[in-house]
Formats: C-alpha cells, sequence, structure tokens
C-alpha cells in the first residue's frame, strides 16, 4: 500500500516532465521552421521556459527538501549540543571550585596531622634523650667517682713508694754517713 502511493506519487512528479518533453520535441522539429531563418519564436521559448520552471519544481521537491532537512536537523542538533557545553561551563567550574576547596581543606588537615605526630615524636625523643642523658650522666659520675677513689689510692700507694724509692736513691748517691 505504502509502496503504490510512492510509486504514484513518483509517477505524478514525472509526468509533467515527460509532457513537457514531447511537447518540446514535437514544437522544435526544424520541419515546421520557415525557410532562411536562424530561430523560430513560436512556441518554443514558453515551452523552454515551462520546462525549466518544471525542473525547478521537481528538484525542490526531490532533492533540495530533503537535502535541506537533513541539514536543517544536524545544524539544530549541532546547536543543542553546544548549548548544552555552554550551560556545563558553569557546572564544570562550581566543581573545580569545590575540588579546589577540597584540595585546600585535605592539604590543611594533613599539615596539622604532620605537624602534630611530628610534636608527639620529637616529645617522646626528648623524653627519651633525657632518660638516656641522665643515665649516661650518672653512669659517668659513678665512672668518675670509682677512678677518684683509685686515682687516690694509687696516689697513696705512689707517695708512699716515692718515698721509698727516694730514701733507695739517697743511700745509694749520698756517702754512707750522711743524714738527711
Amino acid at each position: 500500500m505504502k509502496a503504490q502511493k510512492q510509486e504514484q506519487a513518483s509517477f505524478e512528479m514525472v509526468k509533467p516532465v515527460v509532457v513537457a518533453a514531447v511537447a518540446n520535441l514535437i514544437m522544435a522539429a526544424p520541419s515546421f521552421a520557415e525557410a532562411g531563418k536562424i530561430f523560430d519564436f513560436n512556441l518554443t521559448l514558453p515551452i523552454m521556459a515551462s520546462e525549466f520552471l518544471l525542473l525547478m519544481v521537481f528538484l525542490e521537491k526531490t532533492w533540495f527538501t530533503p537535502v535541506g532537512k537533513v541539514l536543517d536537523e544536524r545544524d539544530g542538533l549541532i546547536r543543542d549540543k553546544l548549548g548544552s557545553v555552554k550551560d556545563n561551563t558553569g557546572d564544570v567550574e562550581k566543581l573545580a571550585s569545590e575540588a579546589a576547596e577540597i584540595l585546600k581543606k585535605a592539604r590543611s588537615e594533613t599539615t596539622a596531622m604532620i605537624n602534630e605526630k611530628k610534636s608527639a615524636k620529637q616529645s617522646e625523643l626528648d623524653a627519651m634523650y633525657n632518660a638516656a642523658k641522665g643515665k649516661v650522666t650518672a653512669e659517668v659520675d659513678a665512672a668518675i667517682a670509682v677512678l677518684d677513689k683509685e686515682s687516690a689510692t694509687v696516689l697513696k700507694n705512689l707517695d708512699a713508694q716515692v718515698d721509698k724509692i727516694s730514701a733507695e736513691v739517697l743511700k745509694r748517691v749520698l756517702p754512707a754517713g750522711v743524714k738527711i
């Protein structure tokens, strides 16, 4: 049914063109021209003009209108897409500003957390350092006390040995009858 309607519509379009072409052939035949005339302006000019007009109408209906519709649809689609992209520009800027704020907040939180951990670790290290320093200081003080006792003992022993050695040296160096 649809194919039959389409066939009938195309026949209706072609029919005027065929009629015009047949009429043109009949009217433009050289047998009708008078002898010695180059141009015969009987019905040839109006027939050619009508053929031209019929060709224009035919092309307009079968070619230019469908192509124009396709071009208009594409133009509308492109304009819609461009419009939606322009509308999205504000959303993109809004999302970009939100992302920048989130980044700034995350950086500040991270910096605060790092500083907190640093200060906690530093106080822990200071406590460990002070404990180790106190321990080392106590060990050094104990070692110094032990060394002082040992040096006092060694000095006493040394004084006694110095007295013995000096008496011995004097005995050997001085003649036997001298007393000091």
